[in-house]
């Protein structure tokens, strides 16, 4: 194979760092010594800065990077809460909580009712999936354009902050101005937010609700509260886009202290768009044990390694570093649940990260662009105290626990770099990968 030349763009990223230090090692791989060259064959870029559009314009040079083009329709909260809603109609595989019941002997022997008996159960489920499609999990109803994938995605919606409605007036708006203001307006989902959160306190079904900076990142702009007002004023003092979405009220805890935690798993889409699941995963935990009573108890309530290590004394104090690992947590769930992550856990994970993907393909993918693209994600869930899983969040540049960096990094080059590069390799599978 002749000599391949690498830029790195991303001086922060530490899992392309690692990436960077094993394609040197490599005989076949050469770092540009200028990192604007446009003479590359790999580009490890950072995402916010990329121009796709001058990819795989130079003569003779096969050339891809490592992020995909859209990808945040589901890395942007409000694209990914848009993304899940337009497809909400058409899901075909939902996580199931493992404590639900198991398929009847009705569904699991279909092949034995006849053509009239199948047909009539089929218009039944038709019916109550029409209804489920606009009702909750806690029985509110709602208008079609909210419906999401309320399985495992929790109630979400869209507030724009209104500060700049509070800004200089006396200037007169132009046309570009006053069509941004009448799309941030419509957009605005706070009226429908106040409604079913008035419905669902009424009703008993929780008031805490989270709101998220859409692109808030290592645990800054959130908040916690039971009153909408309150939510609303604190995103109508900032100016940044926002979701707020349903507080998971009764997350699983971990033993001992009670404590929340949140899970982070690696996903690496390849240039083929073949889904890739990193086998390890980590826990990132709270110092402190929740605290359901006291929402301004940020370390309680926040599971963000920056808040933890920045607000807690008892940072490291159950985990080294606040981190635990798929062992540890499958011991736990052994010993004080009676299952294990094989058989609660990870099918859900997968199932979500398999339906997220596919859910946006037709914008990522690469196959008729003249380059290729790959991308490692980061999936966070959180786990309900009947198990079931939750997805919180997708990031697309993720960190990689320090632990785990060399098997994910080894992990990017075998099985989305070197393919594109070597047909000999497309084929290629880890074994700390699987295939979804």
């Amino acid at each position: 194979m002749a000599n391949l030349i690498f830029v790195v763009r991303d001086d922060e990223s530490t899992v392309y760092a690692a990436v960077s230090e094993l394609l040197l090692e490599s005989a076949i791989w050469t770092k540009a010594k200028n990192k604007n060259t446009p003479k590359f064959n790999l580009m490890l870029g950072e995402r916010n800065g990329l121009k796709f559009g001058t990819l795989g314009h130079e003569p003779g040079l096969l050339q891809a990077v490592n992020y995909y083009r859209g990808n945040g329709l589901i890395c942007r909260k409000v694209q990914l809460t848009k993304t899940l809603r337009s497809c909400s109609c058409h899901s075909h595989e939902q996580a199931r909580s493992p404590l639900e019941r198991e398929p009847s002997d009705t569904e699991e022997h279909e092949h034995e009712i006849d053509t009239h008996e199948q047909n009539e159960r089929k218009t039944q489920e038709h019916s109550e999936h029409e209804k489920l499609l606009h009702t909750n999990l806690d029985g509110v109803e709602l208008d079609e354009q909210y419906v999401c994938n309320r399985n495992w995605y929790p109630m979400t919606f869209v507030i724009h902050s209104r500060m700049e409605e509070k800004s200089d007036t006396s200037k007169p708006l132009g046309i570009k101005e006053k069509l941004m203001m009448a799309h941030r307006q419509r957009e605005d989902e706070r009226e429908e937010f106040i409604r079913v959160h008035k419905e669902m306190k009424e009703n008993g079904k929780g008031s805490l609700w989270i709101g998220k900076s859409s692109a808030g990142a290592k645990g800054k702009g959130l908040f916690v509260s039971d009153n909408p007002e309150e939510l609303l004023s604190f995103i109508d003092a900032q100016s940044f886009l926002y979701v707020i979405q349903k507080y998971i009220e009764r997350p699983l805890l971990l033993l001992p202290g009670s404590r929340k935690f949140d899970i982070r798993c690696w996903v690496l889409l390849d240039h083929t768009y073949t889904i890739h699941l990193f086998k390890e995963g980590v826990l990132r935990t709270s110092s402190d044990s929740y605290n359901f009573e006291d929402v301004t108890d940020t370390v309680s309530h926040i599971t963000n390694h920056c808040i933890q290590e920045e607000h807690s004394e008892n940072f490291g104090k159950y985990e080294e570093g606040n981190e635990m690992f798929y062992e540890e947590f499958n011991r736990f769930l052994c010993k004080h649940h009676k299952t294990s992550l094989e058989s609660s856990i990870l099918p859900q994970i997968r199932r979500i990260t398999k339906h997220c993907l596919l859910t946006c393909k037709e914008n990522l993918d690469t196959h008729d662009l003249p380059y290729h693209s790959f991308q490692l994600f980061g999936f966070d869930f959180i786990l309900d105290d009947t198990l079931r899983v939750w997805l919180m969040e997708v990031n697309g540049a993720p960190a990689c626990a320090k632990k785990l960096l060399p098997k994910l990094a080894n992990g990017i080059i075998s099985i989305a770099i070197q393919p594109i590069f070597n047909a000999d390799e497309q084929n290629t599978q880890c074994k700390d990968f699987e295939i979804l």
